[in-house]
């Protein structure tokens, strides 16, 4: 390992450590994956971090996925989400730092639909987006 990596690596470790022993870590995020197509056709769901691979999962009409993670303190640790139904595939960001952080451990409950996903932002409506 090159000495400037071997520092940053001790030092992103370090401040980690810090973070956890001063408990400022982030709190745990929880994301919810609703199938929400026209069709009664199941997606297939498979997300992953820069840290974790979360899987794939077959979600039925209606179905959910709910998953959560630790989002680790001064990464940007966006989930990135590919489904796929019949003959199509769509990726999209399900969780991104700088646009979610402010939500809280509520964030994040989508519901997948043709033309894009829709997350909840409130008890009375959603935000809808395109596929990336």
């Amino acid at each position: 390992m090159r000495p400037f990596n071997r520092l940053a690596s001790m030092l992103l470790l370090s401040v980690i450590a810090t973070c956890e022993a001063l408990n400022i870590t982030p709190p745990e995020v929880r994301i919810t994956i609703i199938n929400d197509l026209l069709n009664p056709m199941p997606i297939i769901v498979h997300c992953s971090s820069p840290a974790k691979d979360f899987g794939a999962f077959a979600i039925p009409k209606l179905g959910k996925l709910p998953f959560s993670f630790q989002p680790i303190p001064l990464l940007s640790e966006d989930v990135n989400c590919s489904v796929e139904w019949t003959g199509q595939t769509h990726n999209f960001d399900f969780y991104i730092y700088k646009r979610d952080k402010d939500r809280g451990s509520i964030c994040c409950s989508w519901t997948v639909r043709e033309d894009g996903p829709c997350v909840q932002v409130d008890q009375f409506g959603s935000t809808c987006y395109t596929w990336t």
